[in-house]
Order: C-alpha cells, then structure tokens, then sequence
C-alpha cells in the first residue's frame, strides 16, 4: 500500500513575461487502496501533475512525497 502526499506544489515553465503557470498551490493527499481520477480540460496541468507525480520533471515549488510500507 503506498501512500502519496502532495503539498503547495506548483510548476511553472519559463521566465519573465513568457512564463506559464501550469500547476498553482496543489495539496493532494491518498493512501490504502483509493482509486483517484484527475480531470479537467485540455490544458490545466493534468499531465503536467502526474509528471511531477512521477519524477520525471521536478517542481518549482512544493514537495511529493511517496511512501510504500512493503506490501
């Protein structure tokens, strides 16, 4: 069972007046055996999330946190 903690995150690419705010203050916070859905338009930071979720960019600001008990 693994445990996702998600605080204040937010990505932005870009500086000065071309930067883009693609994920602002996000808090999310699931554990055991949730089933979790993100959805939205096209454009709101969706994949964006989940590629921070994931590691594979890092945020601007904030902290993920995953944690797995072994199971």
């Amino acid at each position: 069972m693994a445990d996702i903690k998600v605080e204040h995150l937010s990505k932005e690419f870009g500086i000065g007046p071309d930067k883009v705010v693609a994920l602002e203050d996000v808090n999310l916070e699931a554990s055991g055996h949730v089933f979790v859905s993100i959805v939205g338009p096209s454009g709101c930071g969706k994949s964006t999330f989940l590629n921070v979720l994931t590691g594979i960019e890092s945020p601007t600001h904030g902290t993920v946190s995953i944690t797995n008990d072994g199971r």
